[in-house]
């Protein structure tokens, strides 16, 4: 799963391991569909994350499809596209790359005829960042561990590349 670049023989120094897109879209895709309760009022089916790339801005981009039922008549059934930018964490505790900073860039959702609410995407706007800030995108998995610590090394931090994410390895001190 992982590959380390930039080394040769024994480790020394910091090291990167480069996780592939593909394998990060994989892990994403066992992730989902989940449903969530928003506000309390209305469940939410989020399904088909498609992820995207802006080393740029060292993000991740995530398009997602939602759902949701009709709600005692006060709003139809509806389905959209949620987009999300957001950077990434390393989180030591149960070692995972999570979601930080995320940003909803665009919510819509039309119901049955097409039409779009105003007030249900703004209100979606408004949860989704929270609803996705510290979202687990993936859990480096034993044999990765073993391998980092065999070396004595600690994944930091973590920048986006065009196909993928580096992780930075120092040595523990």
């Amino acid at each position: 799963m992982l590959s380390v670049t930039g080394c040769s023989g024994m480790f020394s120094g910091e090291q990167t391991v480069f996780i592939d897109g593909s394998k990060l879209q994989q892990k994403l895709d066992t992730r989902f569909p989940v449903d969530k309760r928003l506000l309390g009022m209305f469940d939410v089916t989020v399904s088909n994350p498609r992820l995207s790339f802006d080393p740029a801005a060292n993000k991740l981009g995530t398009r997602l499809t939602l759902a949701t039922p009709a709600v005692f008549g006060l709003m139809p059934a509806m389905k959209g596209n949620v987009d999300l930018a957001y950077g990434l964490r390393y989180e030591p505790s149960d070692h995972s790359v999570r979601m930080t900073n995320v940003e909803v860039k665009s919510v819509d959702l039309k119901d049955e005829k097409g039409q779009g609410n105003s007030r249900a995407n703004n209100a979606l706007a408004m949860v989704g960042e929270q609803m996705f800030q510290d979202y687990t995108l993936y859990k480096f998995t034993a044999s990765d561990l073993e391998k980092a610590s065999k070396y004595q090394y600690t994944p930091t931090t973590i920048t986006v590349k065009r196909n993928g994410v580096d992780v930075l390895l120092v040595p523990r001190k």
